[in-house]
């Protein structure tokens, strides 16, 4: 018969145990970052239901002409999004097309995971987007909103580049497809906190073959430094010590 361990064994025990799902805590950082998740209006596209082939983007963004929204069940061609049944569509022939919100405010070095569906059309082109993150300028409220600003540049707002990232289009071309695609931001340290922070997408533009990128479901979260996931951990290993 195997002895009861006594109060030291069990407590070694415990620190044992707990030191291991400190461990498995920190190697899953980028999971947790959903509980700071950032809002986003209308980050599935599904606003206004167009009904049709093509629709104007109203709702949330601010865009410009060659930014239209897409319904998935209307043409072959068009990719399926799992999302709804609508797409965020940009460039179209030698324009390309961007689209912008704000999402909050600055704060100094800040990590954001930024993530969304990208699609292909089978009959046009895939150059690539950028995704972008750039702060300053006039806030939304402040005389403006998404659809006024319509037409209008993020630049001209005052607000500049933090961060662009280049989607990858080694996937595209073989007709139709999808892929959930995602980048880590910093926010650096160049702004003043309280300014507004905001989310571009960009879809290239070409002379020739019509290119047109889709994207869909985009979310943004702010991803937790370790020592946030291992405040609690910690606090439970002094317990422990006090035990003893």
């Amino acid at each position: 018969m195997n002895p009861k361990p006594n109060n030291m064994t069990q407590t070694k025990m415990m620190r044992t145990n707990l030191a291991w799902l400190l461990s498995a805590a920190t190697l899953s950082l980028p999971a947790q970052a959903a509980l700071f998740a950032v809002p986003i209006d209308n980050a599935s596209f599904e606003d206004p239901d167009i009904g049709t082939t093509f629709g104007a983007l109203t709702t949330g963004w601010a865009a410009n002409a060659s930014t239209t929204l897409q319904d998935n069940a209307s043409n072959s061609n068009f990719p399926q999004t799992i999302y709804g049944t609508q797409w965020g569509g940009a460039g179209n022939g030698a324009a390309s097309g961007s689209i912008y919100q704000q999402v909050g405010t600055w704060d100094p070095n800040v990590e954001y995971l930024v993530s969304w569906l990208a699609g292909d059309r089978s009959n046009r082109l895939f150059l690539g987007m950028q995704v972008e993150l750039w702060a300053g300028g006039t806030a939304l409220g402040e005389g403006n909103d998404a659809f006024t600003l319509s037409g209008t540049e993020l630049s001209a707002l005052g607000a500049q580049l933090i961060e662009s990232y280049d989607t990858p289009t080694d996937w595209s071309g073989s007709g139709v497809v999808t892929e959930e695609q995602s980048h880590v931001f910093n926010t650096g340290n160049a702004f003043t906190s309280g300014d507004a922070l905001w989310l571009r997408v960009v879809g290239e533009g070409a002379p020739t073959g019509g290119p047109q990128q889709f994207f869909d479901n985009f979310a943004i979260s702010e991803v937790p430094e370790p020592s946030v996931a291992l405040l609690g951990g910690l606090g439970l290993l002094g317990l422990l010590r006090r035990r003893r």
